[in-house]
């Protein structure tokens, strides 16, 4: 990804970023990823059927410890045909999977915790950034 946009670049850490958390992959966004039969196994009753990412999916709900993924880094080259399917619709339902494992992984309290203080924090952002930079 070193080739890759500064947009792309920004938007592949942030959904890494996101999801550090939930599992110690560094890049539980990937596609290409292998699973044990016995894992896949523990985690089959649980997966979202509609999940964006299935790879994180698998990591979060198949109870192997952070420690215990093994990765072989690869990498793949610039695009050279079609297009990528990343937009705002794309971004959302990666969002609302993230909130469907955060729930799974660490309970709803937490859960509710982050979404008040990110809350808080775009409030202060509007009314001491943006509003005033806005009002001139």
């Amino acid at each position: 990804d070193k080739d890759w946009p500064l947009h792309r670049q920004f938007i592949s850490a942030g959904a890494r970023m996101l999801a550090r958390p939930l599992t110690s992959a560094s890049d539980p966004m990937s596609g290409f990823f292998g699973i044990t039969k016995r894992a896949f196994a523990h985690a089959d009753r649980d997966i979202n059927a509609q999940g964006f990412k299935i790879a994180l999916d698998l990591l979060v709900k198949s109870g192997v410890p952070n420690g215990a993924i093994a990765e072989v880094p690869f990498s793949f080259g610039l695009r050279q045909e079609g297009e990528s399917k990343l937009d705002g619709k794309v971004m959302l339902k990666y969002v609302e999977q993230l909130v469907e494992l955060y729930r799974f992984k660490f309970g709803t309290a937490p859960l509710v915790f982050v979404l008040v203080m990110l809350l808080v924090l775009a409030l202060y952002l509007w009314s001491n950034v943006v509003g005033p930079a806005l009002l001139g």
